[in-house]
């Protein structure tokens, strides 16, 4: 792996609509063999399917060897990964914002 990173923004409302553009993205940067900057800064509202997209990636990311880091996470975010029981699952910890 290199010291580059692919990075993605999220949109401000994670929903089903969002989705599958949303997953081909994650995918081709989890392919990248890069390391992963997620932008959560945005984000707005959250519902529990992208949750579980976010944490898949996160584990396949694990499984890879591929570093996944948080540039930013909304309280939206948040309270949606603390709500669900996933924010240190998600790495959100490890952030400030």
């Amino acid at each position: 792996m290199n010291d580059v990173e692919s990075s993605i923004s999220l949109p401000p409302h994670l929903s089903l609509e969002v989705l599958p553009d949303l997953a081909v993205a994650l995918r081709k940067a989890l392919l990248a063999d890069q390391g992963l900057l997620l932008d959560g800064a945005e984000v707005k509202s959250v519902d529990g399917a992208s949750l579980q997209l976010l944490l898949a990636t996160l584990q396949t990311a694990s499984h890879k060897g591929i570093h996944c880091r948080w540039q930013a996470v909304s309280t939206a975010l948040k309270d949606a990964a603390v709500l669900a029981g996933i924010r240190k699952e998600l790495s959100m910890d490890e952030t400030q914002s």
